[in-house]
């Protein structure tokens, strides 16, 4: 005769499962109710469509315009220092703004696409890097890679912070990226603007000028043994009549540890930077003189209105807190030996 079913743990079973399903139902809408309505969640979808190539779903996680059009401010804005920018300034600024936005969301999507090997991409990225160059910040556009990811920091209900870990293989340096989320009115997080775009600017090009001094170690070595200088006083010359054209002045004495003999010719940069951020105000090339070596030497620049890189200088009637700098970039000997440091990296597009 069979054994009667125990209908007592029939039950406990069915309310076991039961319990177990409620629970993963519960995970379920836990996870998509509290951690996908998260900045951090948001971010991670970001990182994973930017290496799937998948500039659809990278666009829903990151407003490209917007921080493409910071980014040129941050990069802009340390040519006018503290003071208003001038009617040509303003002038001159807002088509090359509306322009660097334009090529700047393009390139976005073409890079989030994966599309890297077309013509229109390819014409895409050099007008990209080009406009870099002009505005000083001349870095590697490609082999970029988020290596870390902060936890988001809520700033308020609807903002938060999250800082990437960005890495270059040409810099083969880390560069921080703070940056702030803003939810909208799906509750869904969106990538809006940096924290810090000018610092963020600064870094880059510190990280750059380390990479290039580098990468010219060999060649400054040599050049060193030749030729140098040094800045011993720079000024702005202008006149009352604000149509009379402005100068910039500097002083300088050059150095030929070997003597001037063997030299044929001796180019340099002269570099005039904001002392508390490096941030270059105005930069230029000229010939030192091997002739009357340690003594002084005058040199003088006329600065056009029309120039970007040198709005700076024309709204400040002196430099104050400025630091003046001369290196030496290529050295002519008389036999036709040509030592010269590379101004930018041989970094591909």
């Amino acid at each position: 005769m069979a054994k009667p079913k125990n209908r007592f743990w029939d039950i406990k079973l069915l309310a076991a499962l039961c319990l177990f399903f409620l629970c993963c139902a519960g995970l379920f809408l836990s996870y998509d109710r509290l951690y996908r309505d998260t900045p951090d969640y948001a971010a991670s979808r970001l990182v994973a469509a930017i290496r799937e190539n998948d500039p659809d779903r990278a666009a829903a996680y990151m407003n490209g315009e917007s921080l493409t059009a910071q980014f040129f401010d941050a990069l802009t804005s340390e040519y006018q220092g503290t003071a208003e920018p001038s009617a040509a300034a303003r002038l001159i600024w807002l088509p090359l703004r509306t322009d660097f936005i334009a090529t700047g969301r393009q390139w976005i999507k073409n890079e989030t696409a994966g599309r890297t090997d077309d013509q229109n991409a390819l014409a895409v990225s050099q007008k990209m890097a080009g406009q870099m160059r002009e505005l000083n910040l001349p870095v590697p556009l490609t082999n970029w890679h988020c290596t870390a990811m902060s936890f988001s920091r809520p700033l308020t209900e609807t903002t938060a912070e999250i800082t990437f870990t960005l890495h270059n293989d040409a810099l083969d340096q880390d560069i921080l990226c703070p940056t702030i989320w803003k939810r909208n009115d799906l509750h869904r997080w969106q990538l809006q603007e940096f924290s810090d775009a000018p610092l963020l600017v600064r870094d880059l090009r510190r990280a750059y000028r380390t990479a290039l001094a580098t990468y010219n170690e060999d060649q400054q070595r040599q050049i060193d043994k030749l030729a140098g200088a040094e800045v011993t006083a720079a000024a702005l010359i202008r006149q009352d009549d604000k149509n009379a054209p402005t100068f910039l002045r500097i002083q300088y004495v050059a150095h030929f540890p070997s003597g001037t003999a063997a030299l044929s010719n001796v180019r340099a940069v002269y570099t005039l930077r904001r002392s508390n951020d490096d941030t270059i105000l105005y930069r230029t090339e000229m010939h030192l003189s091997a002739a009357d070596p340690e003594q002084p030497h005058t040199s003088q620049f006329l600065l056009s209105p029309l120039a970007t890189a040198q709005f700076y200088p024309l709204g400040q009637m002196v430099i104050s807190d400025t630091t003046s700098t001369i290196s030496v970039i290529s050295v002519r000997l008389k036999d036709g030996t040509v030592l010269a440091k590379e101004t930018c990296l041989p970094v591909e597009l």
